[in-house]
This record gives structure tokens, sequence and C-alpha cells, in this order.
């Protein structure tokens, strides 16, 4: 469990997280809450709430955060709730488009489950994934947090429609984060987390556009929580052309969403003390990703704002080396021929690695 120690360091980066009352700690015993932001996702929500209703286990209250809408998305969830089980407690909230953040955080207000789960609106379930999720974290000594391997894909697997047998889950630890904060999955779908965790890690930065499960998920670990792992693929995180986040990732706008969540990223990992080698390469290869953006999309400044960044991170000798030479080539050649060279990098590195 998190010390007051670990406590006060998150809650000095995130003020508000000191306001006690921002989320309720009373939760009805064995509930696991399912929050789900959705905006204009009708041709894929139905897929997504049908996972839902397969479920094996029971109780579950499903908060579904209509983001502002203007497709069919309240036709598409008034008639999934017409034909589910009357166990489900489904609550559908509305609101003016204020962002997939401002959503969860309205949902994890709403909710009354001992136990939380953000699940996006384009993805699927496991039929048994609450189930084995629950069971593990309820595993003497009950711990923070656990979650399950995922797949992805174009469409979805096929143990997608089937809810019969039960499924043997393969669960590790408990075990404690330390000084590596990768341990805990940034995809926030195949996590399960106790509610006391998320009300101390406080509510979802609304500030962010971009980025900002892995500022949620380094927070969480910030916190040193105890977690377990199912060996399982229980998540399906759905591939596709519609609308997502990374959308903004080839937009001018994305670059200073990028860089402000990076920011934001940092200060959790230098207060938490925990610069551990994945975490520093993570945030370096970000940064370089935003630079590559800024070459041809941005302004020299931004560009050398994310070098600055990557530079501070510089997890290994290679990846100095591979930044020093941007840098340079940036310098003489321009953007659009160093991104094409970086990315011509990045495409030998991945091949040698098959």
């Amino acid at each position: 469990m998190p010390t007051d120690e670990h406590l006060r360091q998150v809650q000095g980066l995130w003020p508000e997280t000191t306001l006690d009352g921002w989320m309720s700690d009373e939760c009805q015993e064995g509930l696991v809450s399912l929050v789900i932001p959705t905006y204009n996702r009708a041709n894929l929500l139905s897929e997504t709430l049908t996972s839902v209703a397969r479920q094996t286990y029971r109780p579950i209250e499903v908060l579904i955060v209509d983001d502002g809408s203007t497709d069919r998305t309240p036709q598409v969830v008034e008639r999934w709730r017409e034909g589910t089980d009357n166990d489900l407690n489904v609550q559908y909230l509305c609101q003016e488009n204020q962002g997939a953040n401002v959503a969860r955080n309205r949902g994890l207000l709403h909710s009354s489950g001992q136990y939380i789960q953000f699940v996006d609106s384009d993805d699927v379930l496991h039929p048994q994934q609450v189930a084995c999720l629950r069971a593990a974290i309820q595993k003497p000594p009950e711990g923070d947090l656990v979650f399950s391997e995922q797949a992805k894909g174009e469409t979805a697997p096929s143990w997608f429609p089937d809810r019969e047998g039960d499924t043997e889950c393969s669960i590790s630890g408990p075990k404690q984060v330390e000084e590596n904060p990768m341990v805990v999955p940034k995809n926030r779908g195949s996590v399960l987390y106790h509610r006391s965790l998320c009300r101390k890690a406080g509510p979802w930065d609304e500030s962010l556009i971009r980025w900002q499960d892995m500022e949620y998920m380094f927070r969480i670990s910030a916190l040193r929580p105890s977690y377990r792992r199912i060996a399982e693929k229980m998540y399906f995180l759905r591939e596709h052309a519609e609308g997502r986040i990374q959308d903004l990732y080839q937009q001018r706008r994305g670059i200073k969403g990028g860089l402000n969540a990076l920011s934001r990223v940092e200060r959790v990992v230098e207060t938490a003390d925990q610069r551990h080698e994945q975490a520093c390469y993570c945030m370096a290869r970000y940064y370089l990703g935003i630079a590559k953006l800024a070459m041809v999309k941005g302004d020299s400044a931004q560009v050398w704002k994310a070098f600055a960044g990557a530079q501070r991170q510089v997890p290994n000798t290679r990846f100095s080396i591979q930044l020093r030479l941007a840098r340079v080539a940036y310098c003489g050649l321009g953007g659009k021929v160093t991104k094409l060279l970086l990315d011509g990098y990045t495409f030998l590195r991945e091949r040698m690695a098959r």
C-alpha cells in the first residue's frame, strides 16, 4: 500500500488531490465500476458494450460518459440497455465536449465500486476479464491493482462472443512498484484499480490533450502500489481509422500538447525518484517523436525544445549517439531530411530485431 511519504509526494505535485472530497471513499463492496468515456463512436461502441454485458462477473456498474457526441451514440446506448440483463447497473451521463479526461473524472465522481476499470469505447473485454482481475486483486494479501496482457488488431478476436466455461488465469505476485514505474502498463483498459488507489492518485489531468494515460500511469506508480499480473490476454485494443486521440500526433497542436504532457511526466518521475532506465528511454523516445513531428509541422524552437527533453533523459550510449547525430543532421540538412533519416534508422533497427 502507498506510504504517507509517497502520498505526500503525489499530493505535492497535484494539489487538487489534497481535497479529500474530490472522490468519495464510500463504496459498495465487491462492485466493479467500469468507466467508459465515448465521443462519436456509435459504429464501435455497441461491440464494447456487448463485451461488458457478457462478463461472467457480477455485480458490475457501467458508467458511460458521453463527451458531447453528435452521432447515433444515444440510440446505440439505449438499444443496448434494453437488451441487457437487469443485474447491470448502468448510468448514461452526458456532457458538452470537454475531452476524455473530464469524462473519466466525471465517471469516477459518480462511481460506487470498490474497484475501478477504465474502458475505451472502441475496445473489447474477454468475457472472464473482470472475474479474473477481481479474483486476482482480492487474493490475499489484497493488492492495489492488477493487470492482464492485451491483444490488438482490427477485428474482434475469436473469444469475443464466448462466455461459456471458466478461464484459468496465471497470476503472478504480489509485487511492489519500486524504482521502475514502467511495470504498470499505460494502457488503462487492462488494469483494475482498487478504489482507494484512484482516490489517492487524484483526478485525471484535464489540461492534457495527449498521453494522458502515460501521465496517470506514472502518477499511480509514484505511489509505489502493490500489483499482480495475469499472463493471459484479456483485453482487446482495437486498431481502426476512426477518430482516435492518436490523430493529434499528426497535428500542430499535438506538438505543444506532447511537450506539456512529457514535462508533467518528468516532474512526477523526478519527485518520486523513479529515473529507471526504462522510464528514461520511454520519455526520451517520446521526446524524439515530438521533435520529428515539429520538423515537419512545427518550428525550430519546438524541435530544439524536444531535443533538450530527450537529452535530459538519455537512457544509454546508443540513444545518446542517435540523438547527437539527429541534432547535427538537423543543423546541416534541415527538418524533412532529418526526419527521413530517423524514420529509416527506426525501420532498420526493427527489421534487425525480428
